[in-house]
């Protein structure tokens, strides 16, 4: 796409910030070089008068200085860990009050030299900040500075304190030094840096939740605020470890538990064809098909149940009684569950819905019968996947394979003339063939969308049954479920472009973090995209983490959502692992500019497609361009925005058939 220049610096935050940057006009003369240069220790500086509000904002102002300072050859900081270890031990960091003798033991703990604290007040738009300089040595303070403008000004602020600090311990600055110490500032935006502030008081205080939105709420603030970003990168990193922690210690336990259970009960693919169960190989055999499941060793668990039910010509029973009288066999696996320590996981332990159930009531529903085993409860909820046969070729299979092993069963139950019916509470029951045909059904809409056969088998299912037919009226509402199904899967491949949720979720982190590896600003457009999607984006990931984590229902709506991310940063050329659809900005309108010949037939009459497209060409079209005044400016945003409307609106809304 054509390289659109442009460019925009911006200005330092006040006019006091640009009066001190007049400086740099200024000659300074080079200072002798120092033996070594002094180590000094920056202390978060404490609230003062009218800043009650400004939680953690101290943090936020001592991390400029020591960003200035990093800067100052005559100088070596201390960093911030080992500042923070040692005043978590000293038992400083709850107060954050630090004094002249509490910095003086400090420092000598750092093996600093030097110590800069102080405290900053806002009262109203006034903004104050006070610094001390303070000997390790002796304890003396060394020097002490007051800075004040506005809220507005607060960088030229904390230059200004800077430079007189710097003056009163006799450090001179060379003019790339000064040049770099005016010229960089974390951001310009008050309520960013207070925002930031807060973020490091919350994530001081183990408050991951707080610390997260208030970073967040930073770069709303102000996009560019790198700091603010690599906090929140570095918090994410930070829960995911402390999760990833919790769970391993949990999980302790049932890894223990799931050994000793496969160790104890021999894999069934190993039994010959006339074995005859016992209550005591019985209970086994079921606990050893929960681990499995447990584990997601989906494969294993399909090919010995499979196996199961051919030594039992698919007629699966309840043993008889143990000889010891020790109860019914779901009584017996109970108590053989608790000695081998295997529990149902807690909630917030990942794993399959079943294993978050007691083991008994796990095992009665689905080995009760040959039905149970093969479908559990799908033929009646599938909004629960269920834990059967079924299940396990979900797990193992991909699609198209599902299709294949479904049939298998299918053939199966007819050879062995499995007909018994599935129960609900009402007394209605389909057949176990119809069960699985419509899961054959479920299967193709679901995964890969509707097709000739999927229709030819619904006829057939529904052909069976009578009008009047109870039975049929719930055959009829699943047929109505698989319908929709395939619906849902064309809707969304056409707004995902056909890309599977993994790749999109991954396009999303990308931006979100800047990625280098994968997105590229090196153009105005990709640098206007990322200046307006970066926020959005972080937002996003955030929101797919939470969904995530608490099973929401709208992932998949977000995932569609991001198709429109992805398809934007795509056409731009911003992927660099993608070519761009267009081979210049003029190309890329011209396609926006035939929306209107590629409406579908079907969308021709909608109102809201009609009025979308009216709207985008209103936007982009050729009257926009032409009154253009600075293109080179201009012209990104208007390219941003009309594939933002495009496949935002018009390809989400279904008012086009875009390829994918």
């Amino acid at each position: 796409m054509d390289k659109l220049r442009t460019h925009s610096p911006g200005p330092l935050a006040g006019a006091a910030t640009l009066a001190l940057a007049c400086v740099l006009c200024a000659v300074t003369p080079p200072r002798a070089p120092a033996a070594e240069p002094a180590t000094l220790a920056v202390i978060p500086l404490t609230q003062g008068a009218g800043s009650e509000e400004y939680l953690g904002l101290g943090k936020a102002l001592a991390g400029m200085l020591v960003s200035d300072l990093s800067g100052v050859a005559a100088l070596q900081l201390v960093e911030r860990d080992r500042l923070d270890d040692l005043m978590t031990e000293m038992k400083l960091s709850d107060t954050g009050f630090v004094d002249e003798s509490t910095a003086q033991k400090l420092g000598q703990g750092l093996g600093a030299e030097l110590m800069l604290l102080g405290s900053y007040s806002v009262v109203g738009e006034v903004f104050v900040m006070d610094g001390r300089i303070v000997s390790v040595e002796s304890g003396e303070i060394l020097k002490a500075v007051t800075a004040n403008g506005t809220v507005g000004d607060f960088v030229s602020v904390e230059k200004d304190l800077m430079e007189q600090m710097l003056d009163g311990i006799e450090v001179s600055l060379s003019s790339s030094e000064r040049r770099k110490l005016y010229l960089q500032a974390p951001t310009e935006e008050f309520d960013a840096i207070a925002a930031y502030g807060e973020g490091l008081h919350h994530q001081d205080g183990g408050d991951m939740e707080g610390a997260k939105a208030a970073f967040q709420r930073a770069l709303e603030l102000d996009p560019a605020f790198e700091a603010a970003r690599e906090a929140l990168a570095g918090l994410r990193q930070f829960v995911d470890q402390i999760k990833a922690d919790k769970i391993a210690r949990e999980q302790e336990y049932k890894a223990e538990a799931h050994r000793k259970i496969l160790e104890a009960y021999p894999d069934e693919r190993t039994r010959d064809d006339d074995f005859v169960d016992t209550t005591d190989t019985f209970v086994g055999l079921v606990l050893r098909m929960m681990v499995l499941e447990n584990e997601e060793l989906h494969c294993q668990r399909y090919e010995e149940m499979v196996h199961y039910l051919e030594r039992v010509d698919w007629n699966v029973t309840e043993p008889p009684r143990a000889e010891t009288d020790e109860g019914v066999w779901n009584f017996v696996l109970g108590k053989t569950a608790d000695a081998h320590g295997f529990e149902r996981l807690p909630h917030d332990v990942p794993g399959p819905e079943a294993s978050h159930e007691s083991p008994r009531s796990r095992a009665y529903h689905l080995w009760r019968n040959t039905t149970n085993l093969v479908i559990d409860n799908e033929a009646q909820n599938w909004v629960d996947d269920g834990s059967g046969l079924v299940a396990s070729i979900r797990g193992c299979f991909e699609p198209e394979d599902q299709l294949h092993e479904l049939d298998r069963v299918i053939a199966a139950a007819r050879e062995h003339e499995v007909d018994s019916q599935l129960q609900d509470r009402a007394g209605k029951g389909m057949t176990l063939e119809e069960a699985l045909q419509l899961q054959w059904c479920r299967t193709r809409a679901s995964l890969l969308g509707a097709n000739a056969e999927m229709q030819q088998r619904i006829e057939a299912v529904l052909g069976g049954r009578d009008e009047d037919d109870g039975v049929r009226r719930m055959l009829m509402s699943k047929v109505d479920m698989v319908i929709r199904m395939a619906d849902t899967w064309e809707n969304q491949q056409a707004r995902r472009l056909g890309r599977d949720p993994e790749f999109l979720v991954g396009v999303m982190r990308d931006i979100a973090d800047a990625n280098p590896e994968r997105i590229s600003a090196g153009n105005p457009t990709c640098a206007f995209m990322m200046t307006s999607q970066q926020s959005r984006a972080i937002d996003w990931v955030g929101r797919y983490e939470e969904a995530v984590e608490n099973k929401k229902g709208y992932l998949d709506n977000m995932i569609d959502g991001a198709g429109t991310y992805y398809a934007v940063a795509r056409d731009l050329g911003c992927l660099i692992d993608e070519p761009s659809r267009f081979a210049s900005a003029d190309e890329l309108l011209s396609f926006l500019d035939a929306t209107p010949d590629r409406i579908r037939e079907e969308k021709a009459g909608d109102s809201g497609c009609r009025s979308t497209i009216t709207t985008m060409g209103q936007l982009c079209g050729p009257g926009t361009r032409a009154k253009l005044v600075d293109m080179d400016v201009q012209m990104p945003p208007l390219l941003h925005a009309g594939l933002q409307m495009y496949y935002g609106s018009v390809v989400f809304n279904r008012c086009v058939d875009e390829e994918w």
